[in-house]
């Protein structure tokens, strides 16, 4: 087969992993960002594992350097994107308003904000005026509040949260 019916499943399953694990979220909250995203997602991550390596080994040095900076952040590279996408094209039009997929894309473009400043300045700062007002509630909602604190035990938390 030429890859026309590809299901991404693998990629899929790695970019839940990395939900979870890495960022600590709530498996509930990364299943149904992934879910409406399973395809698209899985495709970017797909693509850039395999063009990391070709972009590593360019003639050109500059290429090389920002691939180099960037290996092995294919997950993180990826689901910026997926959130982007969602927001840009979902979020902005009232689709999965006050749903979990609101809350995780909320919460994937905080995170990726870095990624997303690189290609889209202006809403990179938006994200960082906005995530202000959010932060409490996508912590509360999105995150698993033990789990993260076990993996960044210097996590300090604004004094009027409540945990």
């Amino acid at each position: 087969m030429l890859g026309f019916f590809k299901t991404y499943e693998d990629e899929y399953n790695e970019l839940f992993e990395y939900l979870v694990y890495e960022w600590c979220f709530k498996p509930e909250y990364a299943t149904a960002f992934l879910d409406i995203q399973k395809k698209k997602v899985g495709k970017t991550l797909y693509k850039l594992k395999k063009i990391h390596p070709q972009l590593q080994n360019s003639n050109n040095p500059e290429t090389a350097l920002i691939s180099l900076m960037h290996c092995g952040e294919e997950c993180k590279q990826a689901l910026a994107a997926a959130g982007y996408y969602t927001y840009m094209l979902k979020l902005r039009r009232g689709k999965y308003l006050g749903t979990p997929v609101e809350y995780a894309t909320w919460a994937i473009i905080m995170e990726g904000v870095d990624i997303i400043e690189s290609f889209d300045r202006a809403f990179a700062l938006y994200i960082e005026d906005k995530s202000n007002d959010k932060f409490e509630l996508i912590f509360d909602e999105v995150y698993d509040t033990a789990a993260y604190l076990e993996r960044f035990p210097h996590f300090v938390f604004n004094g009027d949260m409540d945990i």
